[in-house]
């Protein structure tokens, strides 16, 4: 037996539902485009804001490599386009695989693209 089949791992399993509602290529490009919007310290708030939504053990925080490209981000432009980018695979990943609810992600989103939060 390999260490892996010794320690059994929950693996969070991805709820289908949520696979169709981001599944066409306009829809991750309107939300490249919404999180375009924010500012590099918005995005990195943004994305606090939905890892809190993830139904896990674990505590999830975005990483050190996100805060030092949302760092880049405020003096670079392409930085500031990977780390949009970044966002919107982070996203599509937590909403996949920790059912977190993608309407309420989203209207968070909007919300904050429009300034209202």
């Amino acid at each position: 037996m390999t260490p892996h089949q010794l320690i059994p791992i929950a693996e969070p399993r991805p709820d289908p539902r949520q696979l169709r509602q981001i599944d066409t290529r306009d829809d991750r490009v309107e939300l490249g485009r919404l999180l375009a919007r924010l500012s590099p310290g918005r995005k990195v708030e943004y994305l606090r804001r939905l890892l809190r939504r993830a139904r896990t053990t674990m505590r999830l925080t975005p990483g050190r490599d996100v805060l030092e490209l949302a760092a880049q981000a405020r003096t670079c432009d392409a930085a500031n386009e990977r780390l949009t980018m970044h966002c919107v695979l982070d996203t599509c990943h937590v909403v996949n695989h920790y059912s977190v609810d993608l309407a309420a992600v989203l209207a968070d989103l909007v919300a904050m693209a429009r300034g209202k939060e």
